[in-house]
Order: structure tokens, then sequence, then C-alpha cells
């Protein structure tokens, strides 16, 4: 558990599971953001929706259906409070499954929340709660949010922080191009580039120091690794974008506190001495 929501995951023979009213007599209040890895076929409340690998359906766990599994699968997902999430939504999108495509955008950054939180695993309650509100806003934002919270995630929650990590990971894939925009990560995310912008400046962040930012430290990262031990550094510095070795040398000296000759010196030393 990771505060209110639980983490699913599991590799299942073919099957098909019946939940009948027998057996929900005692069942909490929770829903399943079910991902499929495969064909899955879920019914409930006499509709039914077909996942395809990649797709994903909202299941009330307190709900008579069937789930229905022809060969064997790994999937996972979310188990979230009905509770949480219901007072969100503009209508009630929960007695019902609804197909989420495999191409929906909140679904794909879910899915690496997932992994992310299967591999770290915080502790820290704050931290929890953080997570378990973000999800939930971003569960709502899918199946259809109210104004209030939608304009709330987009500013300061679940939406802003995917956002963030959307052009972070969009910069650390490019930083081997020298010009990178705003502009066209704005253009990717079918967003505006002064909302992008209004983001990072409420993280105390620029667009071009998050960039450099994030240059000096691949460069770090080369700099003291043993295959790059021997890699000329203006070769490092043009790989990681860097236009000229003046400004890399000066930018990660004020950054590091040391030059980049030093931390590789140190890096060669470590090694013979290993």
């Amino acid at each position: 558990m990771i505060g209110d929501i639980g983490l699913v995951k599991a590799e299942q023979p073919a099957y098909r599971s019946i939940r009948s009213k027998s057996s929900l007599a005692n069942s909490p209040d929770n829903l399943l953001l079910f991902c499929a890895e495969g064909l899955v076929r879920v019914e409930q409340s006499g509709r039914e929706v077909t996942l395809e690998a990649g797709s994903a359906t909202l299941i009330d766990t307190t709900v008579e259906g069937k789930v229905i599994i022809p060969e064997t699968h790994r999937g996972g997902g979310l188990v979230l409070k009905r509770s949480a999430l219901e007072p969100m939504l503009r209508s009630n999108h929960l007695d019902n499954p609804n197909l989420i495509p495999k191409h929906d955008e909140i679904l794909n950054y879910i899915k690496k929340y997932i992994t992310f939180l299967w591999e770290l695993q915080p502790e820290s309650a704050a931290f929890q709660a953080s997570i378990t509100s973000h999800i939930h806003e971003l569960v709502a934002l899918m199946l259809g949010a109210h104004n209030d919270v939608a304009e709330y995630s987009a500013a300061t929650g679940g939406l802003a922080a995917m956002r963030l990590t959307q052009i972070a990971d969009y910069v650390k894939a490019n930083l081997h191009r020298r010009e990178l925009s705003l502009s066209e990560i704005a253009a990717q995310q079918r967003v505006s580039a002064r909302y992008l912008r209004s983001l990072l400046e409420s993280k105390e962040m620029t667009f071009s120091k998050l960039v450099r930012d994030m240059r000096l430290e691949k460069a770090r990262h080369m700099l003291t690794q043993p295959q790059y031990l021997f890699v000329k550094i203006s070769t490092i510095a043009y790989d990681c974008g860097f236009g000229e070795l003046s400004n890399f040398n000066h930018a990660f000296r004020a950054r590091f506190g040391q030059t980049p000759r030093e931390i590789r010196e140190m890096a060669k030393k470590s090694a013979r001495d290993t």
C-alpha cells in the first residue's frame, strides 16, 4: 500500500472470474484500475468492455461481474478509494466499466507512476499523501473531472506534476541537440508554451536552466563512467549539447565546484584503486 492506494501486479493463466452477490458481502468499497497487457474481457452492470494490450478499465470490486482472460496474461494496476474518486467526477462514471485506450496520455503517465512506485516504495507519509492525491486526480481527469478539479490539477496538482515530468523526459531524450525549445514540447503536449513556462516558474525554474542543469548532470555522469574515461572532454561536452567548450567548463565548475578534468582524474584514481 502507498497511502490509500494499493499496487497490483500478477501473472495469470487463462481463467474466468465471476463475482457474485454472495462473494461481495464483505468487499471493501474499492475500485481497481486494471491495466491490460493482453486480451481481457470485463462484464459488469450489463456492459462489456474488451481490452487490448496497453488499454485499461476501472472495475468496481463491489459489483457483480466477470473478468475473462483467454490466455496467460501479465497485468497490474492500482486499487483506489471510491470515496476519494467519486466527488471529483462530473457524473457517475463508476457504475459501468469504461475503456481507457492505450494511447491515452494520462493512462501512460500513470503506468510510469506505477513502475516508479514498485521501484521506490516511498515511506514518507507526506510523500505518500501527495502521490495518493495526484493519482486520484489523474484518474478523475481520464474519466471526466469537475472543472475546479481539472483547473487545480493543471495548476498545482497531478496534471501539473505530469507536465513537468514530461518536460524533463523530453529534455533528457534530446540533450544531444544544440537547440531545444519549450515551444516544441508544448506542441507535443498540445498545450501552450506559456502554460508550461508558468509551471516551471512555480518551481522557481526556467527552461534554459533546466536544460543546462540536465546537460551538466549527464556530463558529470559520463566523466565518471569507465567506458568514457578516455573519451575527450570536448566530445562529452558536445554530446551533451554544449556548443562551446569554454562555456561548458565555466558552467561545470560553477555547478559542481570542480572542473571536468578534476572530476575525471578522481574517477581514474578510483578505478585504479579498485
